[in-house]
C-alpha cells in the first residue's frame, strides 16, 4: 500500500471487507444450524476464513488483508492490543487474590474429621439396614417363597461336615433303593 492513495484504497477495500464479514455471518448461521441438527462442529476447524481476520475490541467485525493496513483500522487495532494487555493484567491480579484464600481445607487435606464422621454414619446405616431386613423375619410376619411364614431361630447353627456327609449318604441310599426296587 506504499504507493497507493489511502482514500481511494479505503473506498475499494472496505466494501470487499464488508462483503467478507457478511459471508462469515451467513456461514456462522449455517454452522449453528448444522450443530443444532446434530451435525459436526466446523467452527474450530484450523485454517478457517475467520481465523485469518483480526477483530476490534468486543466486536465481531473482522479486518482482512489490506484492510488491516488502513490508518483508522491500525488505530482501532492498536487500542485493541492495549485493552487486551490490560485485561490480561487484571485477570492475573484477580487470580493471585483468589489463590491467597485457597488453603488446605479447599483442597481437602484437613478431612480427618469428615472421614471419621462418614465411617460412623456408614456403620449406623448398615445397622439400620440389617435391622430392617431381620426384624420382619423375627416376628414371623414375612412369607418365604413357598408361602410358609418364616420363623427366625437365633439358636440355629449350620450343620458340620459329618452331618452333611451322613445326610448325603442317606439320600444316595434311598435313590439306589428306589431305582432297584422299581425293577
Amino acid at each position: 500500500m506504499a504507493g497507493l492513495d489511502p482514500a481511494v484504497d479505503r473506498d475499494k477495500i472496505m466494501p470487499i471487507n464488508d462483503d467478507c464479514n457478511r459471508v462469515l455471518r451467513t456461514l456462522e448461521h449455517w454452522e449453528r444450524q448444522i450443530r443444532a441438527l446434530g451435525g459436526p462442529d466446523y467452527r474450530s476447524a484450523p485454517g478457517s476464513a475467520a481465523s485469518q481476520g483480526v477483530s476490534a475490541v468486543e466486536s465481531k467485525y473482522l479486518y482482512f488483508g489490506a484492510a488491516k493496513q488502513l490508518p483508522e483500522v491500525r488505530d482501532i487495532l492498536s487500542r485493541r492490543s492495549e485493552s487486551l494487555a490490560q485485561v490480561a493484567v487484571e485477570t492475573m491480579a484477580r487470580k493471585r487474590i483468589d489463590a491467597k484464600w485457597l488453603d488446605h481445607d479447599y483442597y481437602g487435606f484437613n478431612d480427618d474429621d469428615l472421614v471419621a464422621n462418614e465411617t460412623l454414619a456408614e456403620a449406623a446405616a448398615r445397622r439400620r439396614a440389617a435391622d430392617e431386613f431381620v426384624a420382619p423375619k423375627r416376628r414371623g410376619g414375612e412369607d418365604d417363597d413357598d408361602g410358609e411364614p418364616v420363623h427366625w431361630d437365633e439358636t440355629w447353627q449350620p450343620p458340620d461336615r459329618a452331618a452333611v456327609d451322613a445326610a448325603l449318604l442317606q439320600l444316595r441310599k434311598r435313590q439306589v433303593l428306589e431305582k432297584y426296587a422299581a425293577m
